[in-house]
């Protein structure tokens, strides 16, 4: 029995308290792993196991999430990604479905009755869905960049290490006219999910991936003084900032750079953000709107946690919240569920979004 509050009990966790089980979970789901199919792919060396422990939890937390999403988008994202990397990786899929058997097993005595429920048929629907998840319809094998020669060039560069190769091309699309607002749209935003896609198909390794998003973030500060010229000011306060234990923050640094040049007062407060501090922070700037954006489905909560936050507080219950990122555009109306006041999935659906939510505040 779990205490649910003052006076109440209850049997068994909720989804989002499995979820942050996810590591004790993934130890049990090895375990039947270890006892059901000796010579699975979570049997051998260490480095292996380790490997497979954190494929079990990753299970734990995505599949807790996608059943707690409206739909099934979230599910068959997750079972897409994960077809992509394993398929890759030569994981046959009766490994795989076992992996989603043993995080249920284990899973479903932990849950109490509604949410043992939800989990039941969402990894159900995983072990009937995931054969079928590649292919010619799966998004994570679809590139990013075709058609788009200027930012084949420049992602090309900068994966040869040639950052300045790369400033030229951004350069003389410039030159030609092209206003630096449609460099992120056109250039700067596909090449990084493509090269995001590159490293998930481990086509480029860690460290290039790492040296293309610095290179990006430098080129890109080098065109603030042309961004930001004729951009008005005075304008409305967003305050943006990406969820806890979110690395993933290009999308939402670039986001608030494309708020600044439309007028907007932008305070930036970057990844993996603690909700206290954000709080904190919303409650001494009130801003207009308040952004958050997750990449990954198990950072959902944490926007959730955030906004409930925001809610409780006197100073801060009233702030317009626009959200964003790959989970709320695969599942539509997810950002109804976290008790968002908006959602967005590009520049100018943000800005347009977050006007919105200021006149109806106002």
């Amino acid at each position: 029995m779990i205490p649910d509050g003052p006076g109440t009990r209850r049997d068994g966790l909720t989804l989002t308290e499995l979820a942050l089980r996810a590591d004790s979970v993934a130890l049990e789901a090895l375990s039947v792993l270890d006892g059901g199919a000796p010579g699975s792919a979570c049997s051998g060396d260490p480095d292996s196991r380790a490997h497979c422990l954190a494929d079990l939890a990753h299970h734990v937390r995505y599949l807790s999430q996608a059943a707690q999403s409206p739909g099934g988008e979230a599910l068959a994202d997750y079972l897409a990604w994960l077809k992509a990397l394993f398929d890759r990786l030569g994981f046959r899929d009766e490994a795989v479905l076992g992996s989603f058997r043993a995080v249920a097993a284990v899973s479903g005595p932990l849950l109490e009755a509604g949410s043992r429920a939800a989990f039941e048929r969402v990894t159900e629907a995983a072990v009937a869905d995931y054969p079928r998840a590649g292919g010619a319809g799966n998004r994570y094998l679809a590139g990013h960049i075709e058609g788009n020669a200027a930012a084949g060039a420049y992602l090309s560069a900068l994966l040869e290490g040639k950052r300045d190769r790369a400033i030229t091309v951004a350069e003389s699309l410039a030159a030609g006219g092209m206003p630096v607002r449609e460099l992120y749209a056109r250039l700067w935003r596909p090449a990084q999910r493509e090269l995001g896609r590159l490293w998930h198909l481990g086509e480029i390794s860690v460290a290039q991936e790492h040296y293309a998003t610095a290179a990006t973030q430098y080129i890109i500060s080098s065109f603030y003084p042309r961004l930001f010229a004729a951009s008005r000011r005075g304008g409305p306060t967003l305050l943006a900032a990406c969820a806890q234990g979110e690395r993933h923050e290009m999308g939402l640094r670039m986001i608030a750079d494309w708020f600044q040049s439309d007028g907007w007062d932008t305070r930036y407060l970057g990844a993996d953000l603690p909700v206290r501090d954000l709080v904190a922070e919303a409650g001494r700037v009130i801003p207009a709107v308040v952004a958050l954006s997750a990449t990954l489905s198990a950072n959902v909560p944490w926007i959730e946690a955030a906004i409930a936050a925001l809610r409780s507080e006197e100073r801060t219950r009233e702030l317009p919240v626009l959200v964003g990122g790959i989970p709320f555009m695969v599942s539509p109306e997810l950002w109804r569920t976290v008790g968002a006041d908006g959602c967005a999935s590009d520049f100018e659906e943000a800005v347009r979004a977050a006007e919105g939510l200021v006149r109806r505040s106002s």
